[in-house]
């Protein structure tokens, strides 16, 4: 908002920013660790494989951020207010070591008890060797007792969660979901990904990610393994929309936190969220159809794929925004948006190219025809 930023739109970037932290590895909110232990896969494959998707979600995001500072001549900030990054780095980089540890760990197979322990302890040392007048016994006590009031709500859900899961399993209910979904969808893939978006983005209401997505698991997650997904991109499906359900109207608790803080209106926060993270809600699809996306593939297809969902990425910014040089038509971005999807397909690659063609074909087009009415209208 200080910059220039429409308070809905800051609200809505701070909305979508922090959701995306629950999809973005080596944490996810506590779902990895969760999802290793419900899938049996290993916590490294899961990280690896959902590292590309949460990218591609927030070079969109940063996309858009740009071009709206673009289209609303939103000035960049001065060169005394921005800190160099080599010097913050060299300043604060031993705070990377509790990360480190606490992920090296991990990925050398400790428990994650084992792993947090040594984590904290790490974190504790470097505490003391950054500034040691700050360690004092009052403060790390204030730590501890905010550490314990955080997890309080985490531990709650999680409770709750597992009640809720032993009443499914015990009345059928979860059988039935997937059943019914499984039934509606006919044998159709697509169909059976729709129904269980909508049924995560209504279950996942409300809830912190990781409750969400052990429910989410038990109803949704058999249906779309016995349709033909993968037991991953099932798994990462589900996290995703159960993710983004804390920014979907009308619960949307994110979006009433960044509103309440930016002082804007809620559903107009609510609007410019959802279009933000407009690559969230659809690269779940894409990636259950394009196993690339996942890691899964040949380097070429899998290089080749990623390339191609970065320009897509770009260019349904372009769409969401509205803004590429010019302000484009409403007419324009609808047309775009498709093209901006067919960039995340790998096959045929000639659906890219089509895709990338129209767009730039569009984009001349546009800021032709807004030369022309200026040099009409002078």
């Amino acid at each position: 908002k200080k910059v220039g930023y429409q308070p809905s739109m800051a609200g809505a970037i701070e909305a979508v920013s922090s959701s995306g932290g629950q999809i973005m590895p080596p944490v996810m909110g506590a779902v990895a660790f969760l999802m290793s232990e419900v899938t049996g896969i290993k916590y490294s494959a899961i990280c690896l494989a959902a590292f590309v998707p949460a990218a591609l979600y927030y070079v969109t995001l940063s996309s858009t951020v740009y071009l709206t500072a673009r289209k609303d001549n939103i000035p960049a900030a001065r060169e005394d207010q921005v800190k160099k990054f080599f010097t913050v780095l060299k300043q604060g980089w031993p705070f990377f070591i509790p990360l480190i540890v606490l992920m090296g760990l991990l990925l050398m197979n400790y428990s994650v008890k084992r792993s947090g322990f040594f984590a904290i302890v790490a974190a504790l040392i470097i505490g003391f060797i950054m500034n040691r007048q700050a360690m004092t016994i009052h403060r790390i006590a204030g730590a501890l007792k905010s550490a314990v009031a955080g997890i309080a709500p985490i531990a709650a859900a999680c409770i709750m969660a597992g009640i809720i899961m032993d009443v499914i399993n015990i009345t059928g209910l979860g059988l039935k979901i997937s059943g019914i979904i499984t039934g509606l969808a006919n044998g159709s893939l697509m169909i059976a990904l729709i129904l269980s978006m909508c049924t995560s983005l209504l279950l996942g209401m409300g809830l912190p990610t990781s409750a969400a997505y052990m429910i989410l698991a038990v109803l949704v997650a058999p249906a779309m393994v016995q349709m033909g997904a993968s037991t991953m991109a099932a798994h990462l499906f589900i996290l995703y929309y159960g993710a983004l359900s804390t920014i979907t109207p009308p619960v949307a608790l994110s979006v009433f936190a960044a509103a309440s803080i930016a002082k804007s209106g809620l559903w107009t926060t609510g609007r410019d969220a959802m279009l933000l993270a407009s690559t969230g809600f659809i690269i779940p699809f894409i990636f259950v159809y394009e196993s690339a996306l996942l890691l899964e593939g040949s380097a070429g297809l899998i290089a080749w794929t990623i390339g191609t969902a970065i320009i897509g990425c770009i260019i349904l910014a372009v769409a969401v925004i509205g803004w590429a040089g010019v302000k484009l038509p409403v007419w324009a971005r609808l047309v775009i948006f498709p093209c901006a999807i067919l960039l995340f397909l790998s096959k045929p690659i000639a659906l890219n190219f089509a895709g990338l063609g129209v767009t730039i074909l569009l984009i001349i087009v546009c800021n032709f025809l807004s030369k022309s009415r200026k040099v009409s209208n002078v």
